[in-house]
């Protein structure tokens, strides 16, 4: 079952959130609503600053390092800020804007545009360069080092360009560009096309695989160094390494509307037509969901994976706390594993995890972390399931049975098995009555308890006597242990010069074995109070009969 994420707040806005940003340590938020409000919040979910744009967004971008934002407007407008909140310019093209990228410091902002232009333009708003398509361009990405540009096209073409604005290399597909996206350096470029095929080109125009998926994808992201490669099918979300080959299927309950991979390529987020966001490890672990109540058509992820921010239709912005999850997850192991560890399971392999799942967490190494607390958890798992009690015991007596008359039996209770025994209680099956000290609370690994009952024959003669142990493990599961002895029951009782066993159960020559070293050591436990068979009142050993109800007690 997927685990829920952690909120640390939710700060509602003027009208469903279109995009979101966060800055890659965390400290900033920048996010858009459908209205054309452009907002700033502080990590601590505070609004920073808000502006009026001057229409509905239709694209939104943030620089690398947090430090600029721009937004296209329907009104064919392109707005550029500061993440301070000072607006740096504005301009308005001759045609409807499609995609925009910003470079890491925002020093060059690329745009595609419906009239098949792609540009460039520098922070100060100046269009150093065009590119003519012949088709809309879909897709206008720059890698974040700003040395190379990425065009994708209608006319079915992908166009690589370096910050010059001169064609490096172009490819036709078999449909229109939908999607760009591009590692830190330019290094490796993805298209997503129309015609459902994912190509992935290396810088020189090599192209590298394009497999077909059984929906176009509609979102699109890559890590840095471009190991981590994820884009959606629908419900699923697919994930590629640069190297070729689907590594991963994520299936979620909703059409997937936005995603976003960490730097280091360790973690991703996705937001989802479920109103749901969900967050991933490049291994394909789902380990956390969140639901809003709306549509999550925006996430952002610090560079450490340690934040998400998620933007829904339900107008609010979410931040999510991966480090206060991963704690809460170690601790319940923790926790898991101490409980084991108190019942006398020996559970030193998965401590050794996750203390290394514990000094990773320190760290904010999270997917380390998440690796040994899910192998320690693995191993706590199998060793619990191994480990069970088992209450073996040794009863003696002092004088044989008579009928009807309750004979005093002492005995040896102990757990020779390799879990916590709970809850013991005996019970006897045939013509005979149980009296006395029948139950213990609990007996760990290798304890033992001396106890007194009372086994009274309800016949004469010699016949078979049943006795029950019932007990439970750590996790309430019911064990049995059990034994069969014969009574003999005359008129007249003989005492005896040395006891005899009248019933073992279990691993009698441990107990022996045990009980002998701890005689030695002097540590023989203490004997559990003894009561009267017939008025339930506490008795001496010593005594001949019970005070209180003048039964006889030997």
């Amino acid at each position: 079952m997927v685990s829920t994420g952690i909120k640390i707040w939710s700060v509602t806005l003027d009208a469903p959130v279109f995009g979101v940003y966060i800055e890659p340590h965390g400290s900033t938020i920048t996010a858009v609503t459908e209205s054309g409000s452009l907002y700033a919040l502080s990590r601590d979910g505070k609004v920073l600053w808000r502006e009026a744009l001057t229409g509905p967004p239709v694209a939104f971008a943030s620089s690398g390092d947090g430090s600029h934002v721009a937004v296209a407007t329907k009104d064919r407008r392109l707005h550029m800020y500061e993440s301070t909140g000072r607006r740096l310019w504005r301009m308005r093209l001759k045609s409807d804007i499609h995609d925009i990228a910003l470079s890491t410091t925002g020093a060059i902002i690329t745009v595609g545009t419906e009239s098949g232009s792609a540009y460039l333009i520098d922070k100060t708003g100046k269009v150093d360069w065009s590119y003519r398509t012949n088709g809309p361009v879909k897709a206008a990405r720059v890698c974040k080092k700003g040395t190379y540009i990425g065009v994708g096209s209608e006319d079915h073409t992908v166009t690589f360009l370096n910050s010059r604005g001169q064609q490096v290399w172009k490819y036709t597909t078999q449909g229109g560009i939908q999607l760009i996206s591009m590692d830190a350096n330019g290094d490796y470029i993805l298209a997503c096309a129309a015609d459902r095929r994912v190509y992935l080109f290396n810088r020189n125009g090599a192209l590298l695989w394009n497999p077909r998926n059984p929906e176009a994808a509609t979102v699109a992201d890559m890590s840095d160094n471009a190991n981590t490669i994820v884009l959606s099918s629908g419900r699923e979300l697919l994930m590629f390494g640069k190297e070729g080959g689907l590594l991963r299927r994520i299936p979620v309950d909703g059409y997937i509307l936005s995603a976003a991979v960490s730097i280091n390529g360790e973690y991703g987020a996705l937001g989802s037509g479920d109103d749901a966001v969900y967050f991933f490890t490049v291994r394909g672990d789902l380990l956390w969901n969140f639901k809003t109540s709306g549509e999550v058509k925006g996430v952002s992820i610090t560079q450490d994976g340690e934040l998400v921010v998620a933007g829904s239709a339900d107008k609010n912005v979410y931040m999510l706390d991966n480090a206060m999850f991963f704690k809460k997850i170690v601790g319940s192991v923790k926790k898991k594993i101490l409980d084991m560890k108190t019942s006398g399971i020996n559970t030193l392999e998965a401590e050794v995890l996750l203390h290394k799942s514990e000094q990773d967490l320190k760290r904010k190494e999270y997917l380390s972390c998440s690796h040994y607390t899910k192998s320690a958890e693995k191993i706590a798992l199998r060793l619990m399931d191994k480990a069970k009690p088992e209450i073996s015991m040794l009863a003696v007596v002092y004088s044989s049975f008579a009928p009807d008359r309750p004979n005093k039996v002492n005995a040896i209770l102990m757990n020779t098995g390799s879990s916590v025994a709970k809850n013991i209680r005996l019970l006897t099956k045939g013509q005979v009555e149980l009296a006395g000290d029948t139950e213990v609370d609990e007996l760990r690994v290798n304890a033992f308890v001396e106890i007194s009952f009372y086994l009274t024959p309800r016949a004469s003669g010699t016949f078979p006597v049943k006795m029950e142990i019932h007990y439970k493990d750590f996790s309430g599961r019911e064990h049995v242990s059990e034994g069969i002895t014969h009574i003999s029951a005359d008129a007249t009782p003989q005492k005896y010069q040395k006891s005899k066993p009248v019933m073992e159960i279990g691993n009698i020559p441990k107990l022996v074995n045990k009980v002998k070293k701890a005689k030695k050591r002097g540590a023989v436990p203490a004997q559990q109070a003894t009561t009267c068979p017939k008025c339930g009142r506490p008795v001496q050993s010593s005594w001949a009969g019970c005070p209180y109800c003048l039964t006889k007690l030997r």
